[in-house]
């Protein structure tokens, strides 16, 4: 890289002499220190060789005569270090001038050479500057849109494009460590030259060699890590790899993949990418501590809902179906992942309100008073009391107040009709008709799963919004049953629901 550096600077350096030189008959070339010389078709280029190579060694100007005329070799310096030398050549009839000339000549090389460093050093530092720039953006952007619901591909993805332009990165790993299950998630961003697997050998590779330690580790040449060679098959890799820790605790690491073909990673990519993996650190640990409180609060409406379903025998089991058929409803209306996560929420909770219901008016068995009927009716008025008070759930308060709501308007609590019917009301309200019809209740006998599908047709554009209707009758009604069988009324665990989020 040097030598391409000091060619083009000594060229630049000599075309600039040229062009005020040659209107006397002057020949300007160079010689740098790789022994290179641009001769400009010299009579006899041997005597301007030696004497750029003498210039070059002793650091000085030193003199020579040619049959093209008398010339000179001034030596050129960068940072204390010799780039070559810039060669002058008067034509004979300047004979008696050429002693003059030269120092007028040596002074015009050292101003050249003062401007042409002070624009470098301009340059230069404009480059670290739109650098300084671009990285203080990437880090408040990182920061302004750090959400720690986000997950972690989502939070990679945010800045990935961002870091491999301004480190010359050719892509990224990110290995999370999981905590509780003991297992590893390895994310790639970039044109990795590995497959999966390679990357992970690679992350856990890097791993061990960085252990605990708060530092950027730079390999720039591979060739001495056989593991990494084996992995790579080829040594022309260059890797940058920031541990991410949590109080000495490892959470991962991050990991930055290019070639050692350029000048490779440096230190100003090194405390970037440092900067880069605290702030990583920092999402891991407010995730891991999110998932923490999320598995929490699931396991305690776990609690609630199998209370809510025990205080009557006939219905154990029977929120969990509502929630599940009515995911299956709103993912064939193709809502968003939340949306179906916040339908099958509502699903879980719609009777949450029956803990408010005397058991004797809830489990009497045959039929119920007109008084009766009326405090039953009551349930989703006192369930969406009760959750209107928790803020991560009120998104869902349409569901739980208005699943008992008709299409013809004869439903309750306030007799809304079509349209006015909030859809996840109408979801969740198919749903808990169609658990309530293939299953077993004081009141009647459990249909059979054909029965209620025909039931659903008939009903449609009555009691069911037909729209919604249409979306259960769309969905795979085989693998609907087979699902809806496998889900014990004791021991089915509520599902996951990485759509929704508690906290946002």
């Amino acid at each position: 890289m040097f030598k391409e550096k000091s060619e083009t600077y000594l060229s630049e350096l000599a075309e600039q002499l040229s062009q005020s030189w040659s209107k006397l008959g002057a020949r300007v070339c160079w010689w740098n220190s790789y022994k290179e010389l641009n001769i400009l078709d010299l009579d006899d280029p041997g005597i301007a060789k030696e004497a750029a190579c003498q210039s070059t060694v002793e650091g000085k100007p030193t003199a020579f005569v040619s049959s093209s005329g008398n010339g000179n070799a001034f030596p050129v310096f960068s940072n204390g270090r010799c780039l070559g030398s810039i060669l002058c050549i008067f034509p004979p009839n300047l004979l008696e001038q050429s002693q003059a000339l030269f120092e007028i000549f040596h002074k015009n090389i050292d101003h050249l050479h003062t401007n042409f460093r002070t624009e470098n050093e301009l340059t230069d530092l404009s480059r670290e500057l739109s650098g300084s720039y671009e990285e203080l953006s990437l880090i408040y952007k990182l920061g302004e849109h750090f959400q720690i619901t986000d997950d972690p591909a989502t939070f990679l993805n945010g800045f990935a494009e961002e870091l491999m332009e301004l480190i010359q990165a050719q892509g990224l790993l990110l290995l999370i460590n999981h905590r509780l299950s003991g297992g590893e998630t390895c994310l790639q961003v970039g044109n990795m030259p590995v497959p999966g697997e390679g990357a992970k050998a690679v992350c856990r590779y890097l791993t061990q060699i960085t252990g605990t330690r708060r530092e950027t580790l730079i390999l720039s040449d591979i060739s001495t890590h056989p593991s990494l060679v084996r992995i790579f098959q080829n040594t022309e890799v260059g890797i940058m790899a920031r541990p991410i820790l949590v109080e000495d605790t490892p959470l991962g690491i991050l990991v930055a993949v290019g070639t050692n073909q350029y000048d490779g990673f440096d230190s100003t990519d090194a405390k970037l990418f440092g900067t880069i993996g605290e702030q990583t650190a920092s999402f891991l640990q407010n995730s891991f501590l999110l998932a923490d409180i999320q598995e929490l609060l699931t396991g305690l409406l776990t609690s609630l809902v199998n209370a809510i379903d025990a205080k009557d025998p006939c219905t154990r089991g029977h929120s969990q179906r509502v929630a599940f058929i009515g995911r299956r409803i709103a993912e064939s209306l193709e809502l968003s992942p939340k949306e179906c996560a916040q339908v099958y929420m509502a699903g879980l909770l719609h009777d949450i309100g029956k803990i408010g219901i005397s058991d004797h008016v809830l489990t009497k068995p045959g039929k119920l008073t007109p008084e009766e009927f009326a405090i039953i009716q009551q349930h989703p008025v006192i369930g969406a009391k009760i959750i209107s008070s928790v803020r991560p759930l009120q998104n869902i308060l349409p569901g739980v107040l208005h699943h008992h709501e008709r299409y013809d308007g004869k439903g309750y609590c306030e007799g809304l009709t079509g349209e006015q019917i909030p859809l996840m009301g109408m979801i969740v309200g198919l749903a808990d008709c169609f658990d309530a019809i293939t299953s077993e209740r004081t009141y009647h006998s459990a249909k059979s799963f054909t029965d209620a599908i025909n039931e659903v047709r008939q009903c449609s554009g009555s009691q069911f919004s037909p729209a919604v209707a249409q979306a259960l009758l769309n969905y795979d009604l085989d693998k609907l049953e087979h699902d809806l069988k496998s889900i014990g009324d004791h021991n089915h665990e509520i599902q996951a629901l990485p759509s929704l989020n508690w906290i946002e």
